[in-house]
C-alpha cells in the first residue's frame, strides 16, 4: 500500500493539495542560501576530468517538475530539501547522503525517505544497524547517535504526519506552539495562519507599513498572538 502511495501519487505534476514551491520560495521558507538551494534541486554543472562540462543531478530526485529557473517541487520535496540541509549542516558529506537516501529508500519502501515518520523515531535505532555499511548516512562524525538526535528531534517536533501514508503533511516553521504552518492543502502551499487560508505575507503586507496588529486581528477574524506569529516569520525570513 505504501508504494503506491509514496511514489506514483505525488511524482508527478503540479496538483492542487501537494504544494508547488519554486526554488525561490524553498530557499525564502526554509532559511537556506538560494545557491545552495539551486543547486541541490537543479543540480549543478562542473568540469569533468577531460576538461568537459557534465551536469550532476541535485538531491532531489522525485516531487519536483521543470527545468532550470522554472524548476519547482512539492511539499514532500520541500521536506526533504530541510532535512538534507540539516545533515550537511552536522558535517555529512553530500555524497554520504546521497547513497544513505538510497538505502532508506529501499528500507522504507518510499520514494521520500526525509519526509517519512520512521526517520525521525526510528533514528537512533536505525543509526546501529547502518553503521555497519561505513557509508550510510547516519554516521555523524565522532558524535553519533547524540548528534543524530540533537539534529533531528527538534526537526520533528514541526512536522505533523499522516497518519495513512506516514508522510510529512504539515510543517510549523516557528514550531507547532505558533501559528504559522505551511500546509500544501491550505493557501496552495503557502505559508498562512493555521486553520485559515491567509497567508503571512499578506499580514505582514499591512503590519510592517503601520496597522496595528489589533485592526489586523478584527479585520480577519484572527487571534492578535496570530498575528505577531505571521510578521515574526515574514521578518525572519527576510532577514
Amino acid at each position: 500500500m505504501f508504494k503506491n502511495l509514496h511514489s506514483a501519487a505525488f511524482d508527478c505534476a503540479p496538483h492542487v493539495g501537494r504544494g508547488v514551491y519554486t526554488v525561490p520560495d524553498v530557499a525564502r521558507i526554509l532559511n537556506i542560501p538560494m545557491s545552495k538551494t539551486r543547486r541541490w534541486i537543479t543540480g549543478y554543472w562542473r568540469l569533468d576530468s577531460e576538461g568537459q562540462r557534465q551536469h550532476y543531478t541535485g538531491a532531489i530526485d522525485r516531487g519536483s517538475w521543470g527545468t532550470g529557473r522554472d524548476k519547482a517541487v512539492n511539499f514532500l520535496a520541500l521536506i526533504e530539501v530541510f532535512t538534507f540541509a540539516a545533515l550537511r549542516n552536522e558535517g555529512v558529506s553530500a555524497q554520504r547522503i546521497m547513497k544513505a537516501r538510497q538505502e532508506l529508500c529501499q528500507r522504507f519502501d518510499t520514494v521520500f525517505p526525509f519526509a517519512f515518520r520512521r526517520f525521525f523515531t526510528d533514528g537512533q535505532q536505525m543509526f546501529v544497524t547502518l553503521e555497519d555499511c561505513r557509508e550510510a548516512l547516519l554516521i555523524v562524525g565522532e558524535r553519533g547517535q547524540t548528534a543524530f538526535k540533537n539534529m533531528i528531534e527538534p526537526f520533528y517536533r514541526k512536522i505533523d504526519f499522516c497518519n495513512e501514508t506516514s508522510l510529512a503533511e504539515k510543517y510549523w516553521p516557528l514550531g507547532k506552539e505558533r501559528a504559522v504552518v505551511i500546509d500544501p492543502h491550505r493557501g496552495f502551499g503557502r505559508p498562512t495562519v493555521s486553520g485559515t487560508n491567509i497567508t503571512t505575507e499578506s499580514i505582514a503586507h499591512m503590519v510592517l507599513p503601520g496597522e496595528p496588529a489589533q485592526f489586523v486581528s478584527e479585520m480577519y477574524d484572527i487571534p492578535e498572538a496570530a498575528v505577531k506569529d505571521a510578521v515574526d516569520f515574514e521578518r525572519q525570513i527576510a532577514a
